[in-house]
């Protein structure tokens, strides 16, 4: 698998945890637990500036920007989803 497979599986996954994290957004909300909702939604915009960011860069690029943000949204949201894994 190339670096572009990889890429474009990466963007796949993405997508699909986008969409679960999504659904989970309004039944949050309306049970009271809006902060977890708003760290959610700011989850969903991190994965939308990843995902426009890959469309616009080099592999190697890339491969960096991917890890970044990788870590960057395990870092920042551990918490919120060890909170919503206990849900």
């Amino acid at each position: 698998m190339d670096t572009i497979d990889i890429i474009n599986q990466e963007i796949t996954n993405i997508q699909a945890l986008w969409h679960r994290l999504n659904d989970k957004i309004t039944p949050l909300q309306e049970s009271g637990m809006r902060d977890i909702a708003s760290q959610l939604q700011k989850v969903m915009q991190d994965m939308n500036l990843l995902e426009k960011s890959v469309a616009q860069t080099s592999e190697d690029d890339i491969q960096r920007r991917l890890a970044e943000a990788s870590t960057r949204i395990h870092t920042r949201y551990a918490k919120t989803f060890q909170r919503l894994a206990k849900e």
